[in-house]
């Protein structure tokens, strides 16, 4: 019986050294692929009919440049009696659009669908329209999303 603990024993510990070793490798290519200009905070205002921000979201986004998407959470700076409100986003970067979902994660109900097109000029400027529904009803909101420098 010591004969073979002391035989396997060897070869436990290399399977478990080759194990961790393929995981990191497999990281290292996640962080590879997740590495783009599209990472990072920004903002999205969300327009009433007479073009005035009615809300204002901060994103965390995370991009992957092989599949195309993109997934973050977002919180509510404006007004400032919803800053406590979450959501998650989850969508995909195709070109120069972006089409998105985005959920609540608290008790409180929210599904919108975010369609955006980046701007001619600006390289993170993205403007669209946002559905929502609004008492049984789906009414569009126009939506700004604009990259900004990291927030403390």
């Amino acid at each position: 019986m010591e004969v073979l603990i002391q035989n396997y024993i060897p070869g436990i510990i290399a399977s478990l050294i080759a194990a961790f070793i393929v995981w990191c490798i497999k990281n290292i290519i996640l962080l590879f692929h997740e590495r783009s200009d599209f990472n990072g905070y920004w903002e999205s205002c969300l327009y009433n009919n007479e073009n005035q921000i009615i809300k204002k979201d901060r994103i965390k986004i995370k991009h992957n440049k092989k599949t195309g998407s993109i997934r973050g959470k977002a919180n509510r700076i404006i007004p400032e009696s919803d800053d406590f409100k979450k959501w998650k986003v989850l969508g995909v970067l195709k070109g120069k659009d972006i089409i998105c979902l985005i959920w609540s994660t608290q008790s409180f109900v929210s599904l919108n669908c975010t369609y955006l097109h980046q701007t001619e000029n600006e390289n993170y400027k993205y403007e669209g329209y946002c559905l929502k529904n609004v008492n049984d009803k789906i009414e569009t909101y126009k939506i700004t999303l604009t990259k900004v420098k990291r927030y403390k």
